[in-house]
């Protein structure tokens, strides 16, 4: 089968089949660091936040148990797990920012 059409990321001209090319296409989850290990200390973690006792690692602020979190990685280093972190306003938004300022 054939590539139909162009990458999904603006201005790159290389031929898909669908969505973006291999240069432009996201990593996997295992990629990202979201490995079998990540899973359980997520798991380990979860009943504390539920509780309200935890504080966001990036912030310092609780994380409320009605609030979305995730398991933050390390800025520069995503071999390294820092911590619960809130979802929106912590961890998504430090992923966009360090994207935009590459």
């Amino acid at each position: 089968m054939r590539a139909s059409r162009v990458c999904s990321t603006p201005g790159c001209p290389n031929l898909v089949r669908e969505g973006h090319c291999p240069e432009h296409a996201r990593p996997n989850a295992y990629r990202r660091g979201y490995d079998g290990k990540h899973r359980r200390t997520r798991k380990a973690w979860a009943e504390r936040v539920e509780a309200g006792v935890v504080r966001c690692w990036r912030c310092r602020e609780l994380i409320r148990p009605d609030e979305q979190w995730d398991l933050g990685h390390d800025d520069v280093d995503r071999s390294i797990t820092r911590g619960p972190e809130h979802a929106a306003r912590c961890n998504r938004s430090a992923a966009g920012r360090s994207a935009h300022s590459e």
